[in-house]
């Protein structure tokens, strides 16, 4: 990783999916941290104890009940993000949304496995899906800005930021997505 002043984050991987899953799990990791850090609690617990202590209850909560939808998910970001285990975390994806057609964070983990696969018209199919099911939830909205501009679709990536800015002004994801989308298409001045 390096931060590159006034030009953000580089990220590297053997491969593109795994780039693709190193900057957006810095993102998530960042994200946690600093919202831990505005409730003024000390952050207790490593994250190799809290990775073993979800995988854990995942996987008894699944022995109990294999229809729990949520689990399925859980288990699906873990091997997805922790594991790099694709084809697990796809088959754990895929049954969280046959199980609940209308879990919204099993259509966006889904749709990061797509779009980390390169496979982006699913993954926008996917993130469409979350948005249907609750289009005013800030990580939907910067979800869809952020597939976008993985899928190379720079002005759809700028029209899904001013959407996702115009629900919630201060979507910090957004913003940044949309900063990048106008690098990208060259207009540096907006």
């Amino acid at each position: 990783l390096l931060i590159l002043r006034n030009h953000g984050l580089l990220v590297v991987g053997p491969t593109i999916p795994q780039a693709f899953s190193n900057i957006y799990r810095i993102e998530l990791a960042a994200k946690a941290q600093l919202l831990a850090m505005q409730t003024g609690a000390e952050i207790i617990l490593p994250p190799k104890d809290a990775y073993s202590k979800a995988t854990a209850s995942i996987r008894r909560a699944l022995a109990i009940d294999d229809s729990l939808a949520d689990a399925h998910a859980a288990q699906g970001y873990l091997s997805f993000y922790y594991e790099w285990d694709w084809a697990a975390a796809r088959r754990h994806f895929e049954r969280a949304i046959q199980l609940d057609p209308d879990n919204t964070m099993a259509h966006l983990y889904s749709a990061r496995y797509y779009s980390a696969m390169s496979r982006f018209p699913e993954s926008l199919a996917e993130v469409g899906r979350a948005l249907a099911l609750d289009p005013a939830d800030p990580v939907v909205t910067s979800s869809l800005v952020w597939h976008h501009l993985c899928a190379r679709n720079y002005q759809q990536a700028v029209a899904a930021a001013e959407r996702s800015l115009a629900i919630d002004p201060n979507n910090l994801s957004s913003v940044v997505y949309l900063r990048w989308a106008y690098e990208q298409m060259g207009l540096l001045e907006k």
